[in-house]
């Protein structure tokens, strides 16, 4: 695609987004996205403000064969990934895991923002919880950005998966765009970099489906959205108001935070606290021996 044929492309997009505006046609959407993806198991769709989340809750009770196995593997379970960290001496209250959707390159909306976190259940149980904050439309980035810092403004500790670089500046610089005060973290962990010091030459390449399936053993649904597809499918949701579009994206979302709390668990436990520490540990049907270094 020419730098000409890019450019108008994203001028389309960006007038469209901006004129959705938050009139009968963006609550329509609204209200029929939420009532169709509302009672699925595990799932609570709701409105909230202008914003639609959904949240969900994984204990103990979903391993090993329920969803909980599905998204974060076999040895995600609460009480394993707790112990983990307590012997990494990490604060799992204090993590969270952050992966952002956005409407292309440059400086374009985000539209959709997933945490997940480990937290406390009150009843003296430990539960995974996802939490994803979507934006109908370009005028509701404003109040999703500012949920979203709210809810990092809680957690000091922030993992990502080229988060450095991508997630976290691109969340920062929109705030700053619509006047909304963004938090600092202690600590932030880009998992991709850890990646790269330790199985470059190992894994056929970085891509955090590639590490899903080889190092982790997880596997996406046949229908994953890639996501080079996602900014497109967002436009034709805002365009159409068909959900269809928009349904591969929030589960693609989903998936990828689910999987930097599995990655993050893997590297932590075999590096023995450190998930950027060099150590030998196995590749899925692929070399076993020290990463190299990048």
């Amino acid at each position: 695609m020419s730098a000409k044929l890019a450019g108008r492309l994203r001028m389309r997009l960006r007038r469209l987004l901006e004129s959705s505006g938050d009139g009968a046609g963006e609550r329509r959407r609204a209200v029929s996205l939420t009532a169709e993806l509302a009672g699925k198991p595990g799932r609570d769709a709701q409105r909230e403000g202008r914003l639609l989340v959904w949240r969900e809750s994984l204990g103990d009770g979903s391993w090993p064969r329920g969803e909980g196995a599905l998204l974060l593997g076999p040895e995600g379970a609460p009480s394993a990934a707790l112990r983990i960290s307590e012997d990494a001496g990490v604060d799992a209250s204090q993590l969270a895991f952050v992966d952002i959707e956005t409407c292309g390159l440059a400086d374009l909306p985000v539209f959709l923002v997933g945490v997940l976190m480990l937290d406390d259940s009150g009843d003296g149980g430990w539960g995974w919880s996802i939490v994803q904050y979507l934006a109908p439309d370009a005028s509701a980035e404003p109040e999703m950005l500012s949920r979203t810092a709210e809810l990092l403004a809680r957690k000091r500790d922030w993992v990502s998966f080229n988060g450095r670089s991508f997630d976290i500046p691109r969340m920062r610089t929109r705030c700053r765009r619509h006047g909304v005060e963004w938090p600092e973290c202690r600590s932030h962990q880009d998992l991709l970099h850890a990646v790269r010091r330790r199985f470059r030459g190992e894994l056929p390449n970085c891509r955090l489906k590639t590490v899903e399936s080889l190092l982790l053993g997880l596997e996406r649904l046949p229908g994953d959205v890639p996501g080079r597809e996602v900014p497109s499918r967002y436009y034709d949701y805002v365009r159409t108001g068909e959900r269809r579009w928009l349904d591969p994206v929030i589960e693609h979302n989903r998936r990828d935070v689910a999987a930097l709390g599995a990655l993050f668990l893997r590297l932590t436990r075999d590096a023995g606290g450190d998930p950027g520490e060099r150590r030998e540990v196995s590749v899925r049907e692929g070399a076993v021996g020290d990463s190299v270094d990048s």
